[in-house]
């Protein structure tokens, strides 16, 4: 359906850079929450790799330096320790970025809150 011709278009760029001022306080909590997803793809990216490394150390195919020469049952020890650390690692931290993220939302929700609240009470009647 056509706009009508007076209409302004409010697009979702115009509509973020509204919310920016309400995130600037909590800017250092939002840059702690975007540096764990480093760890937390790296995390994620090497579980798969050690799976594969299982896999090879099972059929007898060429496996990574570190489990190179070592018995089936050590290195597939070795293999469910990294991968129990790994895990471990990206639970962790995937519990404290979301933690992170959900804190910054709802306080930044409770901002614009208040800030409506206090403009609404200081309409006239």
């Amino acid at each position: 359906m056509p706009r009508p011709a007076g209409r302004f278009r409010v697009s979702d760029w115009r509509l973020l850079k509204t919310l920016i001022p309400y995130g600037r306080p909590y800017a250092r909590t939002l840059l702690l929450g975007v540096i764990l997803l480093i760890p937390l793809s790296a995390a994620g990216a090497v579980q798969p790799i050690l799976v594969g490394q299982g896999v090879s150390l099972l059929r007898g195919e060429a496996t990574l330096g570190f489990l190179a020469g070592r018995p089936v049952s050590a290195g597939i020890n070795i293999i469910a320790l990294l991968l129990t650390i790994t895990i471990s690692l990206r639970l962790s931290l995937q519990a404290v970025q979301s933690w992170l993220v959900q804190q910054v939302g709802q306080r930044i929700t409770a901002d614009i809150r208040n800030d409506l609240f206090r403009h609404v009470l200081a309409l006239p009647m």
